[in-house]
């Protein structure tokens, strides 16, 4: 039998077996719930053609589905696979939220720890240094959820499932569409505390990654500030050609090729969402030189800020 701690244990060894899901396509829910057992019970058995989650409340629920045995318990979060056979093999009492669903693109994936761990960052990296304003996702869409997790921000989603199921009882107009909306966005917050878990075990164990992410996170926080190489030599207690080399190993980019991606990245959305001159954009996103902002646009954005606006704005619109 697996219990969370064995099964994160287990694929930390042999390579992670996960879900991964579209996000661009809506989960469709077809029946929503909770069961309290005050009394030892024993799951019965059955083959249903759809996933089923279940939240573990409270108590404890041993679950078997084909050959391999589980145990949930408080928090635990389950994905049950369609068209395979699954039982309770020992009474226990037990609380849960069950959601039953079906999806047009979900499937178990196989990946080995190292190259989904790179995956991971790459997806989280992309996300960061897109630009809001386009209208194609940062992603590919794709979402991974782990088939077993248990669940730190638990009141959160009890709240959030209490809602979702008083919107199915109540059967008010587009219950359902609401109701999917909602799984859907759980799903997605699963799965970024997830990925975020699996980023946290690689960065105790490699500096190097774990100081090119704080790096990420500092610059896409301080980009409208002077940032110099002795700055971030100073932060981050380090030569700044090796910590140079590190973030490049680990994003692709140069630490101030990333810098300046993030400034015309703000400068599009600016550009696009407000009447100030490219001079005071440039400024605000840490450029005071507007030859050198509108030459670095050029070459990031592929036209300059004023063809970028003829773009994005019709003939009426006043161009700066």
């Amino acid at each position: 039998m697996i219990s969370f701690a064995q099964y994160r244990l287990f694929h930390q060894k042999v390579g992670i077996m996960i879900l991964s899901i579209k996000t661009n396509q809506l989960p469709i829910c077809r029946f929503i719930g909770e069961v309290t057992y005050k009394e030892p019970w024993m799951h019965f058995k059955r083959t249903i053609d759809e996933y089923i989650i279940y939240i573990i409340k409270s108590g404890t629920l041993f679950i078997q589905e084909s050959n391999t045995k589980y145990v949930l318990q408080k928090n635990d979060f389950f994905i049950f696979e369609p068209n395979t056979t699954h039982f309770g093999y020992k009474s226990s009492v037990c609380d849960y939220f069950y959601i039953h669903f079906t999806h047009q693109d979900l499937k178990k994936i196989n990946r080995s720890q190292d190259k989904f761990i790179q995956e991971l960052y790459s997806r989280r990296y992309h996300a960061a240094a897109s630009n809001c304003l386009y209208s194609s996702f940062a992603n590919d869409s794709t979402c991974y959820l782990p088939k077993q997790t248990n669940l730190k921000n638990i009141n959160h989603y009890k709240l959030l499932l209490r809602d979702e199921i008083d919107d199915y009882e109540n059967r008010l107009e587009n219950y359902k569409e609401k109701v999917s909306c909602e799984l859907l966005i759980m799903l997605i917050n699963i799965s970024r505390d997830f990925v975020s878990s699996q980023l946290q075990l690689v960065s105790t164990k490699n500096k190097s990654f774990t100081i090119s992410q704080d790096i990420l996170s500092y610059l896409n926080s301080n980009y409208p500030n002077k940032i110099s190489s002795s700055d971030i030599a100073d932060i981050f207690d380090g030569n700044f050609d090796h910590l140079n080399r590190s973030f490049k190993k680990t994003t692709g980019h140069t630490i101030f090729s990333y810098l300046n991606l993030i400034r015309i990245n703000k400068a599009k959305e600016l550009i696009l969402t407000t009447h100030m001159k490219f001079s005071e954009i440039g400024y605000l996103v840490g450029i005071d030189n507007q030859y050198y902002f509108s030459r670095l646009f050029k070459k990031i954005a592929g036209s300059t800020p004023t063809d970028y606006c003829k773009q994005h704005y019709n003939e009426n619109m006043i161009i700066k």
